[in-house]
């Protein structure tokens, strides 16, 4: 062997422990470095005319497994979903409490059934009757505030529906640079590992957020589409676009999430491809199988929509049933003015059965006037045709018309007041009765839950909650209404444990129950899907810390190893060093021979 060979044998031997000696230190210098992968550096035999020459560094490679990272994303696109319902599901048992909670929408509802029950005892009590004003106002308070937070909280998820898209699109830049260097490196034969680990790493950013499929070509590219087929990156980067919504009701209609290829100048083009619908929530339907924007969907509008239907199911009947039975009798003394809530017209077809007594009273009761209109003779007609009946008949006692698009009544003299029995009455459409169909002597307002209140003048003056029923015979100058009479207060304390048929809604069956099982059951529900939800993301969890853990375990740093490693590769470098010594050393004694 030649004194060259050897040269070359040792220079080699060093340059490729010098090498393998940095790859090593960046491996240690790496150690808690999020996304890093071990490198390696491969060896291969340098051989001339087939005799071997010396070794050299083939390459610098990462230790992965890329059957277990295509996994991996899978999971992390699993668990990003159940862990972005979890949470959501956390913040919603917070706003309806737990069952059998004292604070539960279920023991508003008891206490406002209990004040109505001792009222009925002791209709003359004042005290009493501001407990059952202070109670609906806790009953209404509480639901319009729970539907506003449950908007709220789908206004959030539809906000961190944007949030999650703009990241997408921010990583897609990100891979899409990467990309275009890993291609030119590899073509120029450049080492390109630490490009892989940032092209990685924006990958399972990407599959945090939305299920993915990620392929690499010959040319060392990456391609990106969802698991239905949508591409994201081929070759060129496409862009998902979606528009969150201003404000968000229960009938809001949502903006669709849409893939588009980008034009030379950056900007949308074509149609796009739909992977989420536009739609009200319970039409919105979705192509995205898992990842936080499929988690933001199920729940903004799944879960949420649910139970904000839930509840705007309770506060409807709650309201509808109380009003249906406060408008069959009358405060005392009676108010001097009624003015319905429903909107109405002149025009407007009315069409009702029954007889409807209005009746001026004085402030002791007494009938000063009264009219009873057979609605079933009437027919059908307008309202305006009836407030000209009342009219009629009532003279110039009180005054009956549409004012602002609602009917109001009023007594000529202040010191009077309306009093309605609308017992027996039913309107052909809704089926309610006369005062009721207007609103004339409601005790809870609004439209849904989240504007439901109880009736302004009602808290000014809990005088006006009802408790009397107009009689039906008595004549002018003879006793109408009375304040020891409990006959409307009782029919309101007996809602209390009357069963309703609450239509199915938001995943509760159709039911026949009370107002509080209602609310108990809505609770119910809710808490079984929170514990569904929880158990989902532990599940995932654990199935995501153990694919972690096996991918660490392969691509992640070892100190103990990498100590061991650096031990070998410092002895091959100083075994290298002491052969080129001893070489040089020989050439040395060769030449004072020759001499």
């Amino acid at each position: 062997m030649s004194f060259t060979l050897i040269f070359n044998n040792a220079t080699s031997g060093l340059q490729a422990a010098q090498a393998g000696l940095g790859a090593t230190s960046q491996n240690i210098a790496n150690v808690n470095t999020e996304g890093y992968s071990r490198k390696i550096t491969n060896l291969e035999t340098v051989l001339i005319d087939g005799e071997a020459v010396g070794v050299q560094v083939s390459s610098i490679t990462r230790v992965v497994d890329i059957f277990l990272i295509r996994e991996l994303r899978a999971q992390i696109s699993q668990f990003a979903a159940a862990d972005t319902v979890g949470r959501f599901f956390t913040q919603m048992q917070n706003l309806f409490g737990a069952p059998g909670d004292d604070l539960s929408t279920g023991a508003d509802i008891d206490a406002f059934n209990s004040a109505l029950e001792a009222m009925a005892n002791n209709p003359e009590n004042a005290s009493l009757r501001f407990e059952v004003v202070l109670t609906g106002k806790t009953i209404a308070r509480n639901l319009a505030k729970m539907a506003a937070d449950l908007q709220t909280l789908r206004y959030e998820a539809d906000q961190q529906i944007k949030a999650a898209v703009d990241e997408i699109n921010a990583q897609l830049i990100e891979i899409e640079s990467l990309n275009v260097q890993i291609a030119l490196a590899t073509a120029g034969n450049e080492e390109v590992p630490d490009l892989e680990d940032r092209r990685d790493a924006a990958i399972l950013k990407i599959a945090e957020f939305i299920d993915i499929n990620a392929i690499t070509g010959a040319n060392g590219r990456v391609s990106i589409s969802t698991l239905s087929g949508h591409s994201l990156l081929e070759g060129s980067r496409r862009l998902i676009d979606y528009s969150p919504a201003a404000t968000v009701k229960d009938t809001t209609t949502f903006g669709a999430i849409t893939i588009f290829s980008l034009d030379s100048a950056g900007n949308p083009t074509g149609a796009g491809d739909i992977i989420a619908t536009s739609g009200m929530s319970p039409n919105v339907t979705t192509e995205i199988e898992s990842g936080k924007l499929k988690g933001l969907l199920d729940v903004r509008d799944g879960a949420l929509a649910d139970l904000a239907a839930q509840v705007e199911s309770l506060s409807a009947m709650i309201r509808d049933q109380v009003n249906a039975v406060h408008n069959q009798g009358s405060g005392f003394p009676a108010p001097d003015v009624l003015t319905g809530t429903t909107t109405v017209a002149d025009a407007d077809a009315f069409d009702a059965t029954g007889t409807v007594r209005v009746a001026v009273v004085d402030g002791t009761g007494v009938i000063v006037n009264s009219v009873d209109l057979d609605l079933t003779a009437l027919g059908a007609t307008t309202v305006g045709a009836v407030a000209v009946a009342l009219n009629a008949a009532l003279g110039a006692d009180a005054t009956v018309v549409v004012t602002n698009g609602k009917l109001t009544i009023t007594a000529a003299n202040s010191a009077n007041g309306i009093a309605i029995n609308d017992i027996g009455t039913a309107e052909s459409v809704t089926g309610r009765g006369f005062s009721h169909f207007f609103g004339l002597n409601d005790f809870f307002t609004g439209t849904n839950a989240e504007t439901l209140a109880v009736r302004a003048d009602i808290v000014a003056n809990p005088g006006r909650v009802t408790s009397t029923e107009l009689s039906t015979t008595a004549l002018v100058g003879e006793q109408g209404i009375t304040i020891g009479d409990n006959r409307a207060i009782q029919r309101l304390a007996a809602l209390g444990k009357t069963q309703f048929s609450f239509a199915a809604v938001g995943g509760l069956p159709l039911s026949n129950t009370t107002f509080t099982d209602f609310a108990g059951a809505i609770i119910g529900f809710g808490s079984v899907r929170a514990a569904e939800a929880q158990n989902a993301r532990v599940s995932h969890e654990i199935l995501l810390d153990n694919l972690t853990m096996r991918a660490t375990s392969i691509s992640g740093v070892n100190l103990d190893e990498e100590m061991a490693n650096l031990i070998l590769l410092q002895n091959a470098f100083t075994m290298s060093a002491r052969v080129m010594t001893i070489a040089s050393e020989m050439f040395d004694t060769l030449l004072e021979i020759v001499q």
